[in-house]
């Protein structure tokens, strides 16, 4: 069973969620701007009169795409860390919300905002998968 944290290290990882999160904020604050300048174009895209090639409005749709999913990656961590900062404040913090075991202080100091343990983490995936 893995030791528990101290109350040093709870708070440690706290500062380095709020740290993470507010440069996740940021972040897809920059994302979202970015995204929707392909919106905001004319209908082909282009801000100029010049014609553009069909392959160019492709890869511009394909950034936008990616842009998009980077988003919505960074906004799901954010709420990861939202979920994580209120379990420290319930006493609940690593805590394997799978097992009821602890959370492998390693492992929450690779991935603070976890909430389950790595066993319980590998048995979701494979259950995805």
């Amino acid at each position: 069973m893995p030791q528990a944290l101290t109350k040093r290290e709870r708070g440690a990882l706290r500062k380095r969620m709020l740290q993470l999160r507010c440069e996740l904020m940021g972040d897809s604050d920059a994302m979202a701007r970015e995204a929707l300048i392909g919106d905001s174009k004319s209908d082909n895209g282009n801000l100029s009169t010049v014609p553009q090639h069909m392959a160019d409005r492709g890869s511009d749709a394909f950034e936008q795409e990616f842009t998009l999913g980077r988003l919505e990656n960074a906004n799901e961590i954010i709420a990861q860390i939202d979920e994580a900062l209120e379990r420290m404040e319930a006493g609940a913090y690593g805590i394997c919300e799978g097992c009821g075991q602890s959370i492998a202080p390693r492992r929450l100091r690779i991935r603070p905002y976890a909430s389950l343990c790595v066993t319980c983490k590998q048995n979701q995936e494979t259950e995805s998968a």
